[in-house]
Order: C-alpha cells, then structure tokens, then sequence
C-alpha cells in the first residue's frame, strides 16, 4: 500500500508539472501577458492565504491517522472536522469581504500601467480571492483524505481535476472568447466543484451514520499545542526560505539575483522528489505511534528514509556534478552554464542535504513534537539574514549558497542527532551511517567518475540521453549500497 501511495503521488505530481507546461503558454498566447500576470498573483495569494490555517490541516491530518490507528473515535474526528470547517469558513469570508472592498483601490494603485480596465483587473482580484479561499477549505479535506492513507484516490481525483480545469478554461477561451473574466468565471466555478468533490469523498470514506456534531471548542484544543507548533514552524519555514531571495533583491544586480533563482528553481526538483515520499510515510508514522507499534515504527521510519537517500541522493548528485550541462539546456548558453554551475552545485547541495531531515522532521511530528523544528528555524533566520547581509555585498551570491549548505549541515548533525536523543536513539548509528552516508558517499563517487568519462561538448538530445543514463547508473548505486536492497529484494521474492 505504501509504495502504491508513492508511486500514485509521483504520477499525479507529474501530471501536474506536465499540464503547467503544456497550457501556461497557450494561456499567455490567448490572453496576453498582462492578463495572466494578473492570474499569476494567485499562488501568492494562495500561499499567504495558508499560512492562515494555524496548523489545524497538519493537525487534523494528525487526527485522522490517530483515529485509523484507533486512538480516536469517529464522534471526535467529526467533531473535530466541523469545528474547524467553522473556522476556515469564516476566515475565507473575511478575507472575500476585505479583498472585495479594497478591489477598486487595487485595481487603480497597485497595478500600474495596466492595458486592462480596472473593472476587469478588480473582477480578476476578486475572483482570485474566491478561488484561494475554496481551495484553502478544500486543503481540509484532502489532507484528512491523506491522514486516511487513500493518496491513490487522492493523487487520481487531483490528476483527473487538473485535466478537466485546463482543458476546460481552454475550451471556454477558444470556443467562446478569449476574456480574462470569462477565464476567471470558469476557475470560480471549478473551485468550488473541487471543494465539493473533496467534501463529499472524505465523508464517504467517515460516513456520519447519524452521528450529530456541531461546534466544539474541545478538539481544538487537545490539539492547540501541536497547531500552534506547526504554524510556528510553517511561519518560520516561510521566512527562512524566502528570506535570501528577499535580501539579496536589494544587494545583487539583476543579472547576479536572476543567475541565483535560477539555481533556486532548478534544485527545487529535488523538492519535487522528496515530497511524495513525506507525503506518503507522514500518516503512516502517526498510525503506528498511535497503535503502538514500535517494532513497525523503526521499520518504516528506516525504510522511508533509505527511500529518501537514494532518490533525492541521484537527483541531488545529478545536478550538483553536471551541473553546468543542465544550466546550459536550461538558458541556451554556453556564457551563463560556465559562470553559473557552481552556485548551481552549491545551492543543490544545501538543497540536498535539506531534503534529508525531511523524514526525520516527519517522526518528529508524527509524535507532536514540534519545538525542535520552531528552535532550528529561528537559529537558522538568525543565522542567514546576518549572514547575507555581511558576506553577499563582499563575495556575491555564492557566499549565499555557502551559508545555505552550512546551516543545512547544521541541521543535518546537530538537529537529527538531537531528535534522536528523545525518539528512538538505537537507530541513530544505522541512520547516519548505513541510511544516509554510506548510499550518499558511493553515489557522489559514481557521479563523480560518470563526470570524468562523460564528454562535454554535446548536443541537447545527446545530453538528455546521457544525463538519463548518468541518472540511472547513480539510482542503481544507491539502492545496491542502501539495506533499501533488502526489502526490494522481498518485494521481487513475494
């Protein structure tokens, strides 16, 4: 089951990626590139609008692999689930009512220059507002969907939903009229049948078989301690991942800030790697803390993060060794891959390094334990910003990269060997060693030996062929060096 859910979460990940690709540009060509800036402040309304859950999604997640694992009762998690669908309605209300009345002054005084007319840039922000805050009462759902361990019928719903949003504004756009309110009508409309698909399933998969629930103050506050904690953490994570970006804006040139988010963007892959793998292992930790399975416990916390090692480590090893023939396919420049490869290898090293305490993170919350994460993240804010804002205007960008693998190493070290102090200290030898450095140092070793015969000066088809191949050699690697082998080994066998 476990493996299934990772492999359908890679798919419908996927999917997703491919389908940006795909319709962005058509969108850009149909409405032009005022209209879809305009539609791209919807993830940033998006992304401030979450922070505003105050950890009742990871919570409530929480919850509801608590009450798989029979810590709870259906009467607390639908208890539980009404009082905070109470709250996020409310908060989604607010934030309509504010945006609605503040829509003309945006529309005149923030967007200037604008070719649009201020009705149809106000209708846009109005209508971004609706649509983030449907999809901010939906995130409930999916992630109690996700506590469920159902992420097979969650990634195929998101793939399906995905398909039919995009084809669908395409269809209304070519067929109708290429109007950016006439787009916005259609995402208005398909937010809210996404928040109703998403309601409906998750009280399918807990039906209330006459179970009456109304607001309680109760639940929230069992978990007020472990919500708060991870808002705080979320909070913190937010400002220390945007916080570089944020100062370096005022310190760089443009070309030496756009070189350096560029790096950003192409390390986030591994990102994109390690979040099915979080996804899938988080609620399944919660499951068996609550059934007290300690046995099955230490079993899967070793196999998700040997899963994590080798995935993330050829990806990781990937980018940060060929780093220079990536930057090239992705800027069609020979000028920029040379003096752009190594903040690349830098910035994905940190990355990579990041990406490893993910599944020790994960255990950690699984057992509501959240101070640890809230203390590295404040040290870590502490730490960059002064940083940055001493080394960067002396040594350019990659003094940033090298602090962000430093503090990562920090927390590689200190913190994974701080949370091994309280939860489970018999597994930190085989984690550091057999887990993650044994797998990590022979794969960097392949990949480098992969770099020394692999030729340099290659077309982009033959270096998509090789850097494939490259990939494949250091995933082999990986699993040959990690006990991960053992248990594929038991999977071919069974």
């Amino acid at each position: 089951m476990l493996k299934l859910n990772i492999f359908s979460i890679y798919l419908s990940q996927g999917w997703r990626a491919l389908a940006s690709i795909i319709f962005i540009p058509i969108y850009i060509r149909m409405l032009g590139v005022e209209s879809y800036a305009i539609i791209g402040l919807f993830g940033t309304i998006q992304a401030a609008l979450s922070l505003c859950d105050f950890g009742f999604r990871a919570s409530f997640a929480r919850e509801i692999a608590r009450y798989k694992g029979g810590a709870l009762t259906k009467k607390d998690i639908l208890e539980h689930l009404k009082s905070i669908e109470i709250i996020l309605i409310i908060v989604s209300a607010f934030v309509i009512l504010t945006t609605f009345i503040t829509s003309d002054w945006l529309s005149s005084q923030w967007f200037k220059d604008a070719k649009i007319s201020h009705e149809n840039i106000a209708f846009g922000v109005v209508s971004m507002a609706i649509m983030a805050a449907a999809r901010f009462v939906e995130a409930i759902y999916s992630s109690g969907i996700e506590g469920l361990q159902k992420q097979v019928y969650l990634s195929l719903m998101q793939a399906i939903l995905v398909t039919i949003q995009n084809f669908g504004a395409l269809g209304i756009l070519f067929f109708y009229s290429a109007e950016l309110n006439l787009f916005f009508k259609w995402q208005i409309f398909f937010s809210i049948l996404s928040l109703t698909i998403f309601k409906c399933s998750l009280h399918f998969f807990i039906p209330s078989e006459n179970i009456r629930v109304s607001f309680s103050i109760s639940p929230l506050v069992r978990t007020w301690k472990f919500s708060s904690g991870v808002f705080a953490i979320s909070l913190l994570a937010f400002f220390l991942t945007q916080i570089d970006r944020i100062i370096l804006s005022g310190i760089l040139s443009l070309s030496e800030l756009g070189s350096y988010l560029i790096c950003v963007t192409i390390s986030s892959l591994l990102y994109m790697v390690a979040n099915p793998i979080s996804q899938a292992f988080y609620p399944k930790f919660v499951e068996l803390m609550a059934s007290k399975s300690s046995t099955s416990l230490k079993e899967e916390f070793r196999f998700g993060s040997q899963l994590m090692v080798v995935m993330v480590g050829a990806v990781g090893m990937l980018i940060i060794f060929f780093g220079k023939e990536i930057v090239k396919m992705w800027t069609n420049s020979i000028e920029q891959s040379n003096n752009m490869h190594i903040l690349l290898s830098l910035v994905a090293l940190g990355t990579l390094l990041n990406v490893l305490i993910w599944i020790p993170s994960k255990l950690q919350l699984a057992q509501g334990w959240t101070r640890l994460g809230i203390y590295e993240n404040l040290l870590g804010i502490a730490l960059l910003t002064p940083g940055i804002l001493f080394f960067t205007p002396k040594y350019g960008p990659l003094s940033a990269a090298i602090m962000w693998v430093v503090l990562n190493i920090f927390y590689l070290i200190f913190g994974v060997n701080m949370m091994f102090s309280k939860i489970m200290g018999g597994e930190r030898f085989n984690w550091f060693f057999w887990d993650t450095s044994l797998p990590l140092i022979l794969t960097a070793a392949a990949a480098y030996l992969c770099r020394i015969i692999v030729p340099r000066d290659l077309d982009i088809i033959q270096t998509l062929l090789i850097l494939f191949l490259v990939f494949i050699v250091l995933l082999s690697v990986g699993i040959a060096s990690s006990p991960i082998r053992y248990r594929i080994l038991s999977y071919r066998r069974g």
